[in-house]
């Protein structure tokens, strides 16, 4: 018998205690974008999603038990992904037609 979890494995000794990322390019996280709020923050990551470009808010400038933060909210994507989220970021208002996950 074992005396403690490793942190491969659950207490049925079968499943990971925490998942690992999906995303091999995923590791150190960096601000991409400043918004002015929770809102404008989620629009920029469905946007850079939509683009196949890993995004999310920083869990630090919302407070999900208050609604949505009207606080500046900063979006991070992995560090290798940055030079391909600001390509878009600066092309977002192009007259390229936006992606479907983008205005739906």
């Amino acid at each position: 018998m074992r005396g403690s979890l490793t942190s491969q494995e659950s207490a049925t000794g079968s499943l990971p205690l925490a998942m690992p990322n999906d995303d091999s390019r995923a590791g150190t996280w960096t601000v991409i974008a400043d918004e002015p709020n929770q809102l404008s923050a989620e629009v920029v990551c469905r946007y850079l999603r939509g683009l196949a470009i890993p995004a999310r808010i920083d869990a630090g400038d919302t407070m999900s038990f208050l609604g949505t933060s009207s606080n500046p909210t900063r979006v991070l994507v992995p560090a290798d992904w940055t030079a391909e989220a600001e390509l878009a970021l600066a092309r977002r208002w192009d007259d390229d037609p936006l992606p479907p996950a983008a205005i739906s």
